[in-house]
């Protein structure tokens, strides 16, 4: 202790270096000294080097850092050396297995193909980056290095309903946590793609309602806004939608901002104008959905993931520190009507997807028959569900085969490993995968 006090009052007598900037006050600034007594004083702040100074940069210890990808690549290992400071070991390195499977079309999603294992169309999923999936899911592509899913039956009756375009009201997939049901979702989206329906995805709802975006109050003291959100969402649905957008035009005239769009003129003119002005992303959102809702020219798919964040108090609060409710983000109100029943697509269908892995949002006692109620208000419910179940014995054993070709499984399979294993995870997906990843070394990307 007394040779850190004596260090302290070195400092406060420490000259200001040549060159160097005070930006503190003159004086000493005083610090609260926990021992009682006189105060301690610590050297004022400096800014230092100064500006015209140039620093030599050592390459010493220095180390490389490898970025994270922003977008999945399934299309093989690379052959070329990008950094010829990396070297490999090759008695202690594998490189990742690519498994080699078929992509998913309209011609394989029947029920000849159930149990088969389909990639994802390139042309959608190659537009999708890293915060464009269900978190869940995500992990697991990157760590199979592959974005194969199963044809399940939840899938193709979805592609049956979405076929006859008969299902006026909403529909949300049940399931316990891990058996698929963000998987279902993505296919749901994927068919919509190739079938060339407008996809108004929404892959991570629980990050509209955690606080972990800003958020500002508006005009309406009982909507706040969110528009960095609102903007990167609407950036993402042109995107994914960009073949048909082109074909789709106003019905009526539209104000974005300070720009007016004239009717007939393109829904994707519309969208830019409200990427390039934030502050109204908001206006471009609903006039969207209002659009889908009275008909736009083309099928359209509204997919919610993680769907019962919507139905729970949010992590925001009001300048009087009162929780909010989703309803009460603007961005989220203008989804709600038609899961709550009282808009609908003219054509097309509303399908949700429940999430129960992250326990701060999950909603106790989740009634879809009847009204949820969270907070201070009673929040309807209209969505029929669609069960997702578990996977069955012929199901796991086509999972962990493609687990085995994708090098996460190494051992050889026989009916009774694969029985074992369906009976101790119950069939549930996630778990497959974590019992795979236990009893190998697989390279992650």
């Amino acid at each position: 202790m007394a040779f850190a006090l004596s260090v302290l009052r070195r400092a406060s007598r420490w000259p200001v270096l040549p060159g160097a900037v005070r930006t503190g006050p003159a004086k000493p600034n005083p610090v609260f000294n926990p021992m009682g007594g006189q105060q301690l004083h610590t050297a004022p702040l400096l800014q230092y080097p100064p500006k015209e100074h140039t620093q030599t940069k050592s390459r010493a210890f220095r180390k490389v850092q490898q970025k994270k990808p922003t977008t999945l690549d399934f299309s093989g290992p690379s052959k070329e050396v990008e950094d010829e400071n990396i070297h490999i070991k090759t008695e202690y390195h594998q490189d990742p297995v690519f498994a080699d499977i078929p992509e998913l079309t309209t011609d394989n999603i029947t029920h000849d193909s159930l149990h088969t294992i389909y990639a994802l169309p390139r042309e959608l999923i190659g537009k999708f980056t890293a915060q464009d999936f269900p978190d869940y899911l995500y992990r697991d592509f990157s760590t199979v290095h592959s974005d194969g899913l199963m044809v399940r039956e939840p899938f193709c009756r979805l592609a049956s309903l979405m076929e006859a375009r008969t299902t006026p009201q909403p529909l949300v997939l049940t399931g316990r946590t891990g058996v698929g049901k963000s998987a279902t979702l993505l296919q749901a989206a994927s068919y919509a793609h190739l079938k060339q329906w407008l996809i108004l995805y929404v892959p991570n709802a629980i990050h509209w309602v955690d606080s972990s975006q800003p958020y500002r109050p508006s005009a309406d003291p009982s909507a706040y806004l969110q528009p960095e959100v609102a903007r990167r969402w609407l950036q993402f649905i042109r995107q994914i939608n960009a073949s048909v957008l082109n074909s789709l035009v106003l019905p009526t005239t539209v104000t974005v901002g300070n720009q007016t769009l004239a009717k007939g003129s393109s829904v994707d003119a519309m969208l830019a104008a409200g990427i390039d002005q934030p502050a109204a992303a908001h206006d471009a959102v609903e006039a969207l959905l209002q659009f889908s809702h009275q008909g736009l020219g083309a099928p359209v798919l509204m997919a919610v993931d993680q769907l019962n964040a919507f139905y729970i108090s949010t992590e925001y609060f009001t300048p009087e520190n009162e929780r909010l409710l989703p309803a009460n983000l603007r961005l989220v109100r203008a989804f709600l009507p038609f899961f709550d029943g009282q808009k609908s697509l003219k054509d097309g269908l509303v399908l949700g997807a429940l999430s129960m892995a992250n326990t701060q949002f999950r909603v106790p006692g989740f009634g879809l028959e009847g009204r949820v109620t969270k907070g201070k208000e009673a929040m309807p419910m209209a969505a029929k569900p669609l069960e997702v179940p578990a996977f069955d014995k012929h199901e796991t054993q086509a999972l962990l085969e493609f687990y085995h070709q994708s090098g996460v499984v190494y051992h050889k399979l026989d009916d009774a490993l694969v029985a074992k294993r369906w009976v101790l995870t119950n069939g549930n997906a996630a778990d497959l995968l974590a019992y795979a990843l236990k009893n190998t070394n697989v390279n992650r990307v």
